[in-house]
């Protein structure tokens, strides 16, 4: 993202008390680098930018399948 990083626009979220419990899937060419922070942040899941077409589809349906924070 050209002004702000995934770990930046992460914490903004997690502190915006509308915003706070939005599933977030990472996309990352820095999967590695950045698992450990974007996953304490909250990450469902982070999906490096390697992965293929498939695997990106399979990720985000398993981000939206699961149940939001909060909700029943």
């Amino acid at each position: 993202m050209p002004h702000r990083g995934g770990i930046e626009l992460l914490q903004q979220l997690r502190r915006d008390g509308m915003l706070e419990h939005i599933r977030v899937a990472a996309y990352t060419s820095f999967g590695d680098l950045y698992r450990p922070d974007l996953e304490a942040l909250g990450a469902v899941t982070v999906i490096d930018k390697s992965a293929s077409p498939t695997d990106l589809v399979y990720a985000v349906r398993a981000v939206l399948e699961r149940p939001a924070p909060g909700s029943y």
